[in-house]
């Protein structure tokens, strides 16, 4: 809760496939390298699609992939996480490679990042305010926006998250990579709002029930948060 200073998790230390979730996380980096002029042509693709290409100059305009992860570990807090190589063209030299050679992160760490981008201590306010706009560019609902699918229109319309998926036969047959992450900033109230990490693999069926896993899980973290009863806000109990 980023105006109470309240934190839950469960298995928040366990490390998860990142995906495309961190992208947000290198536009980060790419902005406080290379500012808001030089990342700006890459943003709409990487957050309304969640193009590959798009994220590769992001990583480029941050300094490479060796500078995420000093960013990572550093300004961003993200201590259990690491960027190893993005589509075999770009490689880390230090990466921790404490899942092969995946990308990984944790969800303690992809909210501590997220915490310090809404208190300004990641970036300046320049930069802040940009990626938090470019962030309201994910989609709102279903796929790629499963964070927002069950919440309130007008929640839906502020919220600032960055999905990420492997969907089933993506990686080979290991059901390991059947992985769904989101995380974002989700408004309570004017002033009230909450960093979220929701990670998810190893689904048998991920779009029957995966999916509608996470979409349910914002809904109820949601509905906490804001007190609401249950009988206000659907959540598909």
């Amino acid at each position: 809760d980023l105006k109470t200073g309240e934190y839950a998790g469960a298995s928040d230390l366990e490390r998860h496939v990142s995906a495309s979730s961190p992208k947000a996380i290198w536009v980060a980096a790419a902005l406080d390298k290379a500012g808001i002029a030089a990342m700006t042509p890459y943003a709409q693709p990487i957050f309304r699609d969640s193009d590959n290409n798009a994220a590769g100059s992001a990583i480029d305009l941050a300094g490479g992939m060796n500078a995420v992860n000093v960013f990572y570990s550093g300004k961003a807090g993200m201590v259990d996480s690491g960027l190893t190589q993005w589509f075999g063209n770009r490689v880390a030299t230090n990466s921790p490679r404490k899942m092969g050679d995946d990308n990984y992160f944790t969800a303690k760490d992809a909210v501590t990042f997220l915490s310090r981008l809404d208190k300004g201590t990641l970036l300046d306010a320049a930069d802040t305010a940009q990626l938090e706009t470019w962030m309201t560019w994910s989609p709102r609902t279903g796929f790629g926006g499963w964070l927002g699918t069950l919440l309130p229109a007008g929640v839906r319309t502020t919220m600032m998250h960055k999905g990420g998926w492997l969907p089933p036969g993506c990686c080979g047959d290991d059901a390991t990579y059947n992985t769904l992450n989101e995380i974002g900033i989700v408004e309570v109230a004017a002033g009230h709002r909450y960093a979220i990490a929701i990670l998810a693999r190893r689904g048998s069926d991920w779009y029957g029930k995966q999916a509608p896993w996470v979409e349910r899980a914002s809904c109820v973290i949601y509905r906490a948060a804001s007190g609401a009863a249950a009988s206000a806000l659907d959540c598909k109990d």
